[in-house]
């Protein structure tokens, strides 16, 4: 690519600055510890972390800037003292912290052997910064000679999330995004390790953009309208209009009555008592975050974040398991439904919810535990009917009904166990559990919506079910599928969903969520089927004109809108459109953070002769990912001519990047 004169001239000067800014070199580090030492992965040993409540420094919200019908919690606690007391006790009241508010080690270094990187926990300008580094490959270290490192990645902590009762994940703050640390602090070995999902040889790094759907399960309530992917935090953690409903009219119907009418009750009050309503509306305040599966999808026109307490959670979001196992029934953390769900003390009782056993506004104490837990057992079963021996049962478990019958089992989060929620007989002995309801009593299990755990045929055949949820879990599940592991396999899969979708939007045009589902399977087969050119441009139109149909809906989600520009920057780029390409490129940078979108919008500028624009595209594709090897092979062509040395220094980045992938 030549370059003009002028640029060159500028690009001579600006190179020379930048020079050196990419490698770090440094001592080669001894060697980290074996993975399953006593302190896993770790260079340095943390002091211990504090996990006590501390003052929060954190303001009440603004009540212009709270959903419609909110107060905040604060609110809540003038009259409700005492539950609002009791509440700040429990696990819920610090799901989401900001990071001052909490004590954290610092100079810590933590190197994770199976992706070959090193962590560095430090303080600067009184803030708390996660660094992440790139090692070489071990079969390219050379103790002679001085070990090529690559930061990737360098970002202030701003909230803190989790308790502290198991773990504690970060939140770091980039350019108005939040991106998760791939460091956790584990309170059982009190140390840095790596967070979960991150402990495998190639995973995220420091590029996970923590948006709205996130922060669901972590925080009181967000600004209103705020964007997806740029998250306003307003009330910090759970909070009681979260599990209550919003408080403003309860608010102020009872501060306009005289002490003397207090007993004058608001007909219809938002505020619900879980207690008072039916068992299906129960498991949806719960479920809101202790239901989780394979795919999610969200009503036609509303979010999760519509959904208000005494509602069906099913109206605004339903659940997929593909999974053939029993729903759930591996994911401790949040499948506590699908194993209470396998039991028969739940199917045969009208009235055994979360709640019977766990009181969200009171924690108890250790000593506590054992007598309250068997105060509950006993509400429906008798002391006398366990064939366990009274005096066994002492000796082996002190008379704990949940030591056989909810007994702890570890989790999938490293260092934790929790409760198996599948009430039964557990024993090694048992030869068989009788109390694990058979596939004929779980029939009526899925009959309450808020229970949509499907598994839907992925035969690629045509399905009697084409209701709009099922065809966007199946829809979800394969693209993600085809984007992390590229089954060209499965493309009789995917004619199959375009047929059963192109149909259904026939006759639901308004549907925007179809059309871009419908625009990305065209698109995601354009990538991994040989077609003729005429097959090639029929499939592209059929790609253009649904995104185009998404867009064209005034109601269509941030999400989506994204997702529509997305295949239309592909469809003109590939079509020679380069200055609409650009444009939605431009878009697409501007709502999201991605490396990809940088990189495109870059090699849409070079083509256009903006070379000083497509270099601060790929180098904002850098910053965005530094792993990302594409961006800094066209930044090795734009310096070339100007500045070989750093030409030739981006292209050993990139051979470094690409040999650890392969490595």
């Amino acid at each position: 690519m030549q370059l003009p004169n002028k640029f060159a001239l500028w690009l001579g000067v600006a190179v020379v600055l930048m020079a050196g800014a990419f490698w770090l070199r440094q001592a080669v580090i001894s060697t980290p510890p074996p993975r399953h030492s006593a302190q896993e992965n770790t260079i340095e040993t943390p002091s211990r972390l504090t996990t006590e409540r501390r003052q929060s420094t954190e303001r009440p919200p603004a009540p212009e800037l709270l959903p419609q019908g909110f107060v905040g919690s604060d609110t809540c606690g003038t009259c409700h003292r005492d539950r609002f007391d009791s509440y700040q006790e429990t696990d819920h009241s610090r799901s989401l912290r900001r990071v001052d508010d909490v004590d954290l080690n610092t100079d810590v270094k933590v190197a994770h052997d199976l992706s070959n990187r090193l962590f560095e926990v430090y303080q600067k300008n009184s803030q708390t910064w996660h660094k992440q580094i790139l090692l070489p490959a071990p079969t390219d270290r050379d103790p002679k000679k001085p070990e090529r490192r690559l930061e990737a990645g360098d970002y202030p902590i701003e909230f803190v999330m989790g308790s502290g009762h198991f773990a504690q994940a970060f939140l770091l703050r980039d350019q108005g995004f939040l991106l998760q640390s791939p460091l956790a602090f584990y309170t059982a070995p009190q140390a840095y390790e790596m967070s979960p999902g991150y402990d495998v040889p190639h995973h995220l790094g420091m590029t996970r953009v923590i948006d709205d759907d996130c922060l669901f399960c972590h925080v009181g309530s967000l600004k209103k309208s705020s964007d997806p992917f740029r998250p306003v935090i307003n009330e910090l953690s759970i909070g009681c209009e979260r599990c209550h409903g919003p408080g403003s009219t309860h608010v102020a119907h009872y501060q306009t009555q005289k002490s003397s009418d207090a007993s004058v009750h608001l007909a219809d009050d938002p505020i619900k008592n879980p207690t008072n309503l039916s068992r299906n509306a129960q498991e949806s305040i719960c479920a809101q975050c202790h239901l989780q599966g394979d795919e999610v999808v969200d009503a036609s026109d509303r979010t999760i974040w519509d959904y208000r307490p005494g509602d069906d959670l099913a109206d605004y979001r339903k659940i997929y398991e593909f999974s053939s196992q029993e729903p759930n029934s591996e994911e401790v953390f949040v499948g506590h439904f699908g194993q209470l769900w396998q039991s028969k003390c739940y199917l045969g009782s009208d009235a055994l919810t979360c709640i019977t056993c766990h009181d969200p506004h009171h924690t108890p104490k250790p000593t506590e535990l054992n007598a309250l837990r068997k105060q509950q057992c006993l509400q429906c079963h008798t002391d006398d009917a366990c064939s366990v021996p009274h005096e066994v049962r002492i000796r082996d478990e002190q008379d704990r009904c949940v030591a056989c019958h909810m007994p702890a089992i570890t989790s999938e989060v490293v260092h934790s166990a929790t409760t198996n929620h599948r009430i039964g007989i557990h024993r090694q002995d048992a030869t068989q559990d009788a109390s694990i309801a058979t596939g004929e009593q779980r029939e009526h299990v899925d009959d309450p919506s808020v229970r949509r755990i499907a598994t839907p045929e992925s035969d690629g055949e045509e399905r009697d079910s084409t209701t709009r949820s099922d065809l966007l879990a199946n829809s979800l599940r394969l693209l993600n599928d085809l984007t992390s592991q590229g089954k060209s396999e499965r493309m009789a899969e995917l004619d199959s969903l375009l047929a059963s979708l192109s149909r259904y939007a026939a006759e639901h045009v308004d549907d925007s969520s179809i059309h871009v589902v419908l625009a990305q399977l065209a698109y995601q087969k354009l990538l991994f089927v040989d077609m003729t050119q005429d097959e090639t441009a029929t499939t592209w139109e059929l790609a253009r004109s649904y995104a185009t149909k998404a867009l064209a809906n005034a109601s269509i989600s941030r999400r989506d809108q994204l997702r529509a520009w997305e295949v239309l920057a592909a469809w003109n780029f590939d079509s020679g459109n380069i200055a609409n390409a650009k444009t939605y490129y431009q878009r697409l940078t501007t709502g999201r953070r991605s490396a990809s979108d940088f990189y495109n919008l870059g090699l849409c500028l070079g083509k256009q002769q903006d070379f000083l624009g497509a270099e601060m595209a790929f180098r904002q594709a850098i910053h965005v990912n530094n792993e990302y090897p594409l961006p800094y092979r066209s930044l090795s062509i734009l310096y070339r001519q100007t500045n070989p040395e750093l030409s030739r220094m981006m292209v050993d980045i990139a051979e470094f990047l690409t040999h650890r992938v392969n490595h």
